[in-house]
């Protein structure tokens, strides 16, 4: 009689997780994701040391393996803790900063202070701009409206790759609003990520046409 009143006891108290959601896990490395990783780094390092290379033209196809890997991943992290209610956007933003900006601000530091031994004042006031506009995230603007060629000889900054970087963490900044408009609207997501990949390709061929020394 003690035991089925214990047992009972136990049953109306429940455990410690009855009504809530367990705390969600990490999940582990997806072996895919980092083969894709591997072959984005050495695409773009075989475009730096073997500009020549057939494989790889002009290094875009390492970039563009990063950005589809950080949004894939990025993504599943931000559905994962909605689903887990934990996701906030000021902590997302946050955990972007605390990851990018210590060894971005250590770069930039370091080659200013290169800059300012080395290079003449003309220079060194140049590249100071070039270097806020990295250090905000806006490298990429900045270098298209100086009509910046990557690749051409004689225009090269010592900031110039961080446009790529500036791109990324655009995308961080507006692809979660984006993604909780369409999660609020209750578009299924495959349709509405498919959607914003259409308007995404269209608008780029639209600025490729019309401002192809920017774009």
């Amino acid at each position: 009689m003690t035991n089925q009143r214990a047992g009972k006891g136990l049953a109306k108290r429940g455990s410690p997780h009855k009504g809530s959601k367990p705390p969600a896990t990490a999940p582990s490395r997806r072996m895919d994701v980092q083969f894709l990783r591997v072959i984005a780094v050495l695409s773009v390092t075989i475009f730096h040391f073997a500009p020549g290379f057939v494989l790889v033209p002009q290094g875009y196809l390492g970039v563009d393996l990063f950005f589809t890997i950080s949004g894939f991943v990025i993504t599943a992290q931000m559905l994962r803790a909605k689903d887990a209610a934990t996701w906030s956007y000021l902590s997302f933003l946050a955990s972007r900063v605390r990851r990018l900006l210590p060894s971005a601000v250590f770069v930039i530091a370091v080659s200013m202070v290169a800059i300012l031994i080395r290079g003449n004042p003309v220079n060194a006031e140049s590249e100071s701009r070039a270097a806020g506009s990295a250090l905000l995230y806006v490298a990429n603007f900045f270098f298209a409206h100086r009509a910046v060629d990557y690749f051409a000889q004689g225009q090269e900054s010592a900031f110039i790759h961080f446009w790529s970087l500036s791109v990324e963490e655009q995308f961080y900044i507006f692809w979660p609003f984006i993604l909780w408009i369409g999660l609020r609207i209750r578009i299924p997501l495959g349709r509405f990520i498919l959607l914003v990949g259409i308007v995404s390709f269209v608008g780029n061929i639209f600025f490729i046409k019309s401002y192809p020394n920017v774009v």
